[in-house]
């Protein structure tokens, strides 16, 4: 944990993941002048962002593939993540399909 006091971490939004709240007050507890900032998309070009401004991004390891070959390191701590299907309610048949499919 001391590895990121001072540092600026990039947090998915609130509203996508529900325990972007408990991981913030986690780091918030732990770290030293943690500056949290969030994002709401998850991709290459977010990675990008985040090491062009020398920041760091918490992501799930189940998305990590998108920061290779970029330094990864896990942490210890464990928190459980939602996932599911983004998608828009006025979305083309074949997606609404697909939403029932799995449901």
């Amino acid at each position: 944990m001391p590895d990121l006091n001072n540092q600026t971490i990039l947090l998915i939004k609130k509203n996508i993941f529900s325990k972007t709240s408990e991981i913030e007050t986690y780091l918030t507890k732990h770290c030293k002048n943690i500056k949290i900032q969030t994002y709401a998309i998850y991709n290459r070009a977010t990675v990008n962002e985040a090491l062009i401004n020398n920041k760091l991004i918490l992501v799930p390891k189940s998305l990590s593939d998108f920061c290779r070959p970029f330094i990864l390191k896990t942490v210890k701590w464990n928190f459980n993540v939602d996932v599911g299907f983004f998608y828009r309610t006025n979305a083309n048949k074949l997606t609404h399909d697909f939403i029932d499919y799995i449901s």
